[in-house]
């Protein structure tokens, strides 16, 4: 399931009650995206003054980077942020997190077929997903009740992906397993494919739709940079099924 729409969704609204706060000294939607990727990768490695770990990828550091933002721009105009400003952008964040019968409706179509395709060629098919544990373990059990995770062997919820992950997996298969093709699936190319490439696995990108709000023009350079010999780029999960044999191959 992409949920990278769900954080455009946010992230829109976030700009447009920052406009209403600011009115004409407002940023542009773009310097407002950017500032807020900023300030939210900088939070990724930055310690929680509570729990003393790094954010990662915790619930706390979407809503955090929204509000941090928001002072930003604050700071930017020589306003007073307002205490209930910040606290109705910590709302905001927190609408990325859905229930479990929200999460089953954001499941894609064509997922089903292509476990079911996968399964049928005796496939070993592992689910990693990084994140908060809370929301991860609804959107496995959102998976769960749409009858999907019958055809996934297993799966792992981890704080970052990184070749590491991806290692620590493939021994695990290779114990299992004669077969030593290995490929991970993903729609963000840094910690799905170019860390699992790392690992000596076999990347399939398919950028999310939402991309294009995320990447602005970087997705090109993405493509360029991209390790051809050892990804490929498809349109959707339904491409896996159709060019199969192909990747039988790798």
């Amino acid at each position: 399931m992409d949920t990278a729409e769900i954080y455009v969704k946010q992230i829109k609204k976030a700009f447009l009650f920052l406009k209403k706060q600011l009115r004409d000294q407002s940023p542009t939607e773009f310097q407002f995206m950017e500032k807020q990727r900023e300030i939210d990768s900088a939070l990724r490695f930055a310690i929680n003054p509570v729990t003393r770990e790094p954010y990662y990828y915790s619930m706390k550091r979407f809503p955090l980077s929204l509000v941090k933002t928001y002072e930003f721009f604050c700071k930017q105009t020589k306003l007073d942020p307002s205490y209930e400003v910040q606290q109705e952008f910590e709302k905001i964040g927190m609408g990325v997190y859905l229930s479990v019968e929200e999460y089953r409706k954001k499941i894609k179509r064509e997922v089903k077929e292509l476990l079911v395709f996968l399964k049928e060629r005796g496939d070993t098919v592992v689910l990693v997903t990084k994140g908060a544990k809370i929301p991860q373990r609804k959107k496995i059990k959102a998976l769960r009740r749409a009858g999907l995770m019958k055809h996934v062997s297993f799966y792992r919820i981890v704080k970052d992906k990184s070749a590491k992950t991806f290692r620590d997996l493939k021994r695990r298969l290779t114990v299992k397993s004669k077969k030593r093709r290995f490929y991970s699936v993903g729609n963000e190319y840094s910690s799905d494919i170019e860390t699992a490439i790392e690992a000596g696995c076999f990347g399939i990108w398919i950028p999310a739709k939402s991309a294009s709000f995320w990447e602005k023009g970087k997705l090109g350079k993405i493509e360029e940079a991209r390790n051809k010999e050892r990804s490929n780029r498809y349109r959707n999960l339904l491409e896996i099924k159709e060019k199969y044999r192909f990747l039988s191959n790798a």
